[in-house]
């Protein structure tokens, strides 16, 4: 496995629990093609906190990955 695949498999790991609360949070990742960057959309608390967040590669993904779990209360990655 490629240190790049490694990093995505983690940026879905961290996010996946966002998308099993039956509606509460939502989130999904658009990857620009032939580029390394791309935008997260979310939805958090059942659509009280709304946005979007560009990112330039997939460290600031995993980065605001991690913000996003601390904002809804979900420390650990096996939820």
């Amino acid at each position: 496995m490629t240190n790049a695949q490694s990093k995505m498999d983690e940026l879905f790991k961290l996010l996946e629990p966002l998308n099993k609360t039956q509606g509460e949070h939502s989130v999904s990742i658009t990857f620009n093609p032939g580029m390394k960057g791309g935008v997260i959309n979310f939805m958090l608390d059942w659509k009280t906190f709304i946005g979007e967040q560009e990112f330039d590669n997939i460290d600031e993904a995993i980065k605001f990955a991690y913000s996003l779990r601390k904002k809804v209360g979900i420390d650990s990655i096996s939820q």
